[in-house]
């Protein structure tokens, strides 16, 4: 399920025991390791990333640093485009602004739109392409009639705190430390070099997906994170009141590590829409998180296998030890570890990993739900794609960055118009797998 080489290196994240004690955890409970990229997900695996040498390899040092002095490369840094240019059902262009300058660029070819599942269905609309009447009442010319910014998904978590007995939480203060520091500008390696998550679990319900038997609908994520006032305010973004932020740090402890439940396939689905038809005006997100119950018994589902896991002989080892939420006022009505318990403390803390998708959908061309093509062709408008996760039919099971550098990869050969992984594809059909 792997290749060798190309532009994007991977790499396991593990600098702790932890993981290792996790996945002894999911063996007990007869669980198997997996490949992430695999046909079965359900399973235990460790954390892979785009990491090397302690650093994050993003996809500006993979793929467009190497490639910076070409003639035919012109990038505009601190401009904002404000829509595309349209003409009879053509995308001719761009409008930008710069230095508080309004500018026009023109396409010889085309136009591809690359702005993510939040920008992508905003910047289309400003441009006339989108819901007729929401359109219309906005007073913005009509272009094409499309479902531009529905089916919006999202990943939703919920975060569970153990304590423990051993010192292998990353604490701010020993990221900060003298020794650590040293070492990683030496080495690449220590505290620094990782992306906090270290391990894995991608679980089923049970009497689900028997006609998918690989797919998962929940997945734990071992954070080995000290639950501090940096991810309250800045990981996690957590819109609280302030007396309730301080309750949620004071539980905090430096010996401790977070399981984060994740529903992977949610059923709710929201919406973008503009606020009006300035293009600095931020978008309205209707989200509609945990409007379906299925998305609440999923949570439910994965927070009981994050206590199963805890119980373990593996965690008992580092005396692993739930720690209770317990904020004044909120859900204390409910019986402790009730399904409504859970449930009221999902619709008060359960927060977005910000892995929006399908606000652009792709579909063939009987498809309502459709806004570009196979190709990626935004239907009805020549000369115009969309190339990110906004196009993605269905949310993913993990974590959205891989596919979307995959949506790129392949988006560069549509537009080329060549198959770069053909003799691959024939070397997977001679497996006799």
């Amino acid at each position: 399920y792997h290749s060798r080489g190309g532009n994007l290196p991977i790499s396991e994240s593990r600098v702790s025991p932890l993981p290792d004690v996790y996945s002894r955890s999911a063996k007990e409970l007869g669980m198997k390791t997996v490949d992430l990229n695999g046909e079965d997900m359900i399973g235990y695996t460790y954390m892979q990333a785009n990491i090397k040498d302690g650093e994050r390899y993003g996809t500006a040092r993979a793929y467009i640093r190497p490639v910076l002095k070409r003639t035919n490369l012109h990038i505009s840094v601190h401009s904002y485009v404000t829509k595309v240019l349209i003409e009879q059902k053509k995308a001719i262009g761009v409008e930008f602004i710069k230095n508080n300058r309004k500018t026009q660029v023109f396409a010889r070819k085309e136009v591809i739109v690359s702005a993510g599942a939040i920008n992508s269905p905003t910047l289309l609309m400003l441009s006339g392409i989108g819901p007729m009447k929401h359109l219309e009442d906005l007073g913005i010319p009509v272009n094409a009639d499309l479902p531009v910014g529905e089916n919006l998904e999202d990943h939703m978590m919920f975060f569970m705190k153990y304590k423990i007995n051993q010192s292998y939480t990353v604490t701010k203060d020993l990221s900060n430390s003298m020794t650590n520091t040293i070492w990683y500008e030496l080495t690449g390696r220590g505290w620094n070099s990782y992306c906090a998550g270290e391990g894995h679990v991608f679980g089923q319900m049970k009497d689900r997906n028997k006609n998918e038997p690989g797919w998962p609908d929940y997945q734990l994520q071992l954070f080995n994170g000290a639950q501090d006032e940096d991810f309250i305010e800045d990981g996690l973004k957590l819109n609280l009141k302030r007396e309730i932020k301080d309750q949620l740090i004071k539980t905090g402890s430096k010996k401790e590590f977070t399981m984060l439940s994740i529903l992977s396939h949610p059923k709710s689905k929201g919406s973008i829409r503009l606020k009006s038809a300035d293009p600095f005006d931020y978008p309205i997100i209707n989200p509609n998180y945990l409007q379906q119950p299925d998305d609440i018994k999923v949570l439910i589902s994965a927070i009981k296998k994050s206590q199963q896991i805890a119980s373990t002989k593996a965690m008992k080892e580092i005396d692993a030890t739930l720690n209770k939420f317990v904020i004044d006022g909120i859900c204390d009505k409910e019986k402790f570890d009730s399904d409504s318990y859970w449930e009221c403390l999902l619709r008060h803390f359960a927060v977005s990993i910000y892995h929006p998708v399908s606000t652009c959908r792709m579909g063939g061309p009987n498809d309502k739900t459709a806004v570009v093509d196979q190709e990626l062709r935004v239907r009805g408008i020549k000369g115009l794609r969309v190339a990110d996760c906004s196009v993605v039919r269905r949310q993913v099971s993990g974590n959205t960055n891989a596919p979307c550098i995959m949506i790129g990869e392949k988006a560069a050969d549509l537009i080329r118009g060549k198959d770069t992984v053909g003799e691959f594809r024939q070397q997977i059909k001679s497996l006799k797998l």
